[in-house]
């Protein structure tokens, strides 16, 4: 083959993509479905990556072959391709979120909706969730993560084709793979704690790996390389059976086979290695009289529609189920059989309406002044009314007056829908250094810390607005999901928070977070050690697990028209090992709250009043539980001077 006269030629449809297209997105649901029975369906979504890398760069290079290229018209045809899809899908899920969410949990959806429009939802999830947490089942549109990654991979394409418009095909080889190799680098810890702009987007290392487009580069690259590679006649033409192909990717990607939990990367690099042989290879796998092979086909053929409408509909079951009931070991599983059908063929007959009559109906428009152009416009402004509406409403807090959640009298900012304090324009939790952290009563001249995870950022607008409190600087200094306890999260000796931690002094400190979801008997020696090192040069209080409703009052109330019934046997039989332990600490300087008796009486625990919920859901304080917390300790207590 002459390198230099070498042109990349347009790929004509090929059944065979479409038919892996179809079982990436088959895993891919059956993971949203059941993450415990296929532990490694997820991985469908890096399959897809590699085979956007493989069609769009196949699509451009065959373009500039014949003088085709026009970046601008390359634009259009992708805009129409996806937003149309993604416009149908705001509405959708927005309507949802109207039935089956509440406050905070409306917020994110709409901000991700908004923010997927811009094609950034990517970053706004990595600093909201890790999409390994069970919560994340719940998300209406975690799924838009990588929709955004696609798009960003879009705009950076065609500039990277004009680049190498003069090199040899082996100089495009050379080019990409180099590029594919310094986006492994991305994969560095060091990279991402050293550039700032890294750690500003990206919540943690874990979320930056997952979420990032500098680490999904390198799928779409060797998407690229396996275009290429698919051009050579003697590479493309190696004689692989591709059915052989489809089972061994199958097997990874439904078996979490042992060897691969201690190599972090293992399923990835197996399924990216087995995607790029089987995309290279020009062989197809067409047959009329095979039953699974046009099911796939079918799927394939539906697979960006399947992709986006499956996940809201799972979420929306699974959080009425989550809220409308106490049942925890059943509430995020889906295991009536008959109802599995229902949803699989609901599942299926949405994505295909999706994919008739907006997919397809809309995938070749033009920019001009057409009727279907006016429906896209149309949708387009309905759907931001609906997102802006929920945002500007508190997450459609007029739907249950009757009692409050929120002051309208504070002076405090709060991000909406929460009752998690904002200040300069951004959120107090997840601050990434003390320096950085939000302070309140400025003036004072003793100290407060409130370190925890999300549970303790809920609780600082009672300290903070407490007048009893106006002698005392409140910090916070919180992270969601993360309990301050050594070795755990990102306090461990030497790591950045730890040392800024370790150095707080002649401060009051109050320690706390969601003990209850923890077996706190596994980590017993961690938490005495945080607390020794806490105590030398501090004062310390540590809340025992704090009752809480364990469902979201609101939207029990709304979905059963009743309030919920008395849990306590449950909660305390759930945080009994953690009471034990806590209660027979005895260490200098550390003081333990029984955060019992803030909300109950003889085994009867207070939620709500006559006038406000003192929890924002299953466990989080409201603004009302909040300034009780700090009412008992201060009234009651008298733990201040």
């Amino acid at each position: 083959m002459n390198s230099k006269n070498f042109t990349i030629k347009k790929i004509k449809k090929r059944y065979d993509i479409q038919t892996l297209r179809g079982l990436a997105v088959l895993f891919i649901v059956l993971y949203h479905f059941s993450p415990e029975v296929f532990p490694n369906g997820y991985l469908g979504v890096d399959i897809f990556f590699i085979i956007s890398g493989f069609t769009i760069s196949n699509l451009l290079y065959s373009k500039l072959a014949i003088n085709d290229l026009n970046i601008v018209e390359f634009f259009k045809q992708r805009f129409f391709r996806i937003f149309p899809s993604l416009i149908s899908f705001v509405i959708f899920t927005q309507i949802l979120a109207y039935f089956v969410l509440d406050h905070l949990f409306i917020y994110q959806t709409s901000l991700a909706n908004l923010f997927s429009l811009i094609s950034i939802s990517n970053v706004y999830f990595a600093n909201i969730t890790n999409y390994f947490e069970q919560n994340s089942l719940q998300i209406l549109n975690i799924n838009l993560w990588s929709l955004s990654v696609q798009k960003q991979f879009y705009i950076v394409m065609p500039f990277l084709v004009l680049l190498t418009k003069r090199y040899s095909f082996k100089g495009k080889n050379i080019f990409f793979i180099f590029l594919f190799l310094l986006s492994t680098l991305f994969f560095i810890p060091n990279i991402f704690f050293n550039l700032s702009p890294l750690s500003t987007l990206f919540l943690n290392f874990e979320n930056y790996i997952f979420f990032s487009p500098f680490t999904r580069s390198a799928q779409f690259l060797l998407g690229v390389v396996a275009m290429n590679l698919n051009q050579h006649k003697v590479i493309s033409n190696l004689k692989i059976n591709k059915w052989f192909l489809l089972i061994v990717i199958s097997t990874f990607l439904f078996i979490n086979f042992s060897f691969f939990q201690n190599f972090q990367y293992g399923s990835v690099l197996v399924i990216s290695f087995l995607t790029l042989v089987y995309l290279t290879l020009k062989s197809d796998i067409y047959s009329n009289n095979n039953l699974i092979l046009k099911t796939l086909i079918f799927v394939g053929n539906i697979s960006f529609s399947l992709y986006l409408f499956h996940q809201p509909i799972l979420a929306a079951v699974r959080n009425h189920n989550y809220f409308g009931n106490y049942d925890s070991d059943n509430i995020l599983h889906i295991q009536n059989e008959i109802s599995q059908l229902l949803l699989a063929i609901i599942i299926l007959l949405i994505s295909w309406f999706n994919y008739r009559f907006v997919e397809q109906k809309f995938r070749y428009s033009k920019f001009y002044f057409t009727k279907d152009n006016l429906v896209v416009l149309g949708t387009l402004i309905l759907g931001v009314f609906l997102v802006l509406s929920s945002l500007f409403s508190g997450g459609y807090s007029y739907r249950d007056n009757s009692l409050k959640s929120f002051s309208n009298k504070s002076q405090l900012d709060f991000i909406v829908g929460t009752n998690y304090l904002k200040q300069n324009g951004d959120r107090c939790i997840d601050r990434l250094n003390l320096e950085e952290a939000c302070i309140f009563n400025v003036e004072g001249d003793k100290k407060i810390y409130l370190l925890g995870d999300s549970l303790m950022s809920a609780l600082v607008s009672g300290f903070a607005e407490h007048k009893n409190l106006k002698n005392y600087k409140i910090i916070e200094f919180t992270k969601g999901s993360c309990p301050v306890l050594i070795n755990k999260c990102d306090f461990n000796p030497g790591d950045f928070r730890y040392d800024q931690i370790i150095n707080i002094k002649n401060s009051k400190i109050f320690l706390g977070g969601k003990y209850q979801e923890i077996n706190m008997s596994l980590y017993e020696e961690e938490l005495i050690s945080t607390l020794e090192i806490l105590a030398l040069n501090n004062e310390v209080y540590l809340f025992s697990p704090f009752p809480n409703p364990g469902v979201n009052l609101r939207m029990y109330r709304l979905i059963n028209k009743s309030s919920p019934p008395d849990n306590y046997n449950d909660w305390f039989n759930q945080v009994i090992v953690s009471k034990q332990m806590f209660n027979k600490l005895n260490i200098k300087n550390v003081n333990v709250i029984n955060s019992e008796d803030i909300f109950c009486i003889q085994k009867k625990c207070e939620y709500f009043t006559s006038n406000y919920y003192l929890f924002n859901d299953y466990v989080h304080f409201s603004y009302f539980g909040a300034n009780k917390v700090a009412t008992y300790l201060i009234e009651d207590l008298q733990i201040f001077d």
